[in-house]
């Protein structure tokens, strides 16, 4: 004679068929139980928080480069060199304002960036 957990019934239909199937989860251990509650709620929220994260980066109109302001290396070399020449500006307009006011001649931007003295 067979034994009734290891081999399913060969007549009977579908229902002893199945009823078969829970017996031998019961008797093997592991026959099914309820998911805990605490286990779904949680699943479901990380799942809709990373579906948020997803859906953000895919309908954001512009780039992540934008956001964090990200430039490439010769927009940086651009932009120093526009603030070189403004800080170049800036102190030529204050040694002549200086120079002025004690009456010496102005200098030249040429004469300030390579230091040389007014003749």
């Amino acid at each position: 004679m067979m034994d009734p957990l290891r081999s399913p019934p060969t007549t009977g239909g579908a229902d002893r068929f199945y009823e078969h199937c829970r017996t031998r989860q019961v008797a093997l251990g592991y026959a099914r139980r309820r998911m805990d509650p605490f286990v779904i709620v949680i699943g479901g929220l990380v799942g809709l928080l990373l579906l948020g994260v997803v859906s953000l980066g895919l309908l954001y109109p512009g780039s992540g480069a934008d956001v964090l302001d990200w430039q490439t290396p010769r927009a940086h070399a651009e932009a120093e060199s526009v603030r070189e020449a403004d800080d170049l500006a800036q102190m030529l307009e204050g040694v002549n304002a200086k120079r002025r006011a004690r009456g010496e001649r102005e200098l030249t931007v040429r004469e300030l960036r390579d230091g040389e003295p007014p003749a």
